[in-house]
């Protein structure tokens, strides 16, 4: 039965991609956002110690990054 599941999923996708719409898991990451990047660089960016966030306001862009870096230290910079 896996087909038939698949069969339905990619009628529905044609179906509402004539009004515009996309149809994807609930789970995925959207392809160009910040941590589609950080996901596909993760391998590359291991050994990352500290992570400075200059202009950092209230701390968002840290908060997003911080579960791709869970050992790093963070220090974050508002002038």
């Amino acid at each position: 039965m896996p087909w038939v599941r698949r069969h339905l999923g990619q009628v529905a996708r044609k179906i509402l991609s004539y009004g515009g719409y996309r149809l994807e898991r609930a789970d995925a990451v959207e392809p160009n956002s910040l941590e589609a990047s950080f996901v596909r660089l993760r391998p590359t960016l291991r050994a990352i110690g500290t992570v400075i966030d200059v202009g950092a306001s209230n701390g968002s862009w840290s908060d997003r990054v911080r579960p791709h870096f869970p050992n790093a230290r963070f220090v974050l910079i508002e002038a």
